[in-house]
């Protein structure tokens, strides 16, 4: 079994911004060289969400259907 890998002042402050500018999981996970549950886990412990206004931003409101198509 690997050894786990102690979370530096310095990383953990650069997921927290990472996360809550958007950065995917997946993105923060290569920058700091650390695996995706890794990082997953430690957004959850330190109780990160994203902001939820920029979430409905990405939303779009869905449009009434055409009446006919011709």
């Amino acid at each position: 079994m690997t050894e786990k890998k102690s979370w530096t002042q310095k990383e953990t402050e650069l997921l927290r911004r990472l996360y809550e500018q958007g950065v995917s999981v997946h993105d923060i996970a290569e920058k700091l060289g650390r695996s995706y549950a890794s990082v997953r886990s430690k957004a959850q412990r330190l109780g990160l969400h994203r902001r939820q206004e920029e979430a409905a931003d990405t939303i779009q409101p869905l449009k009434p259907a055409e009446e006919s198509l011709g």
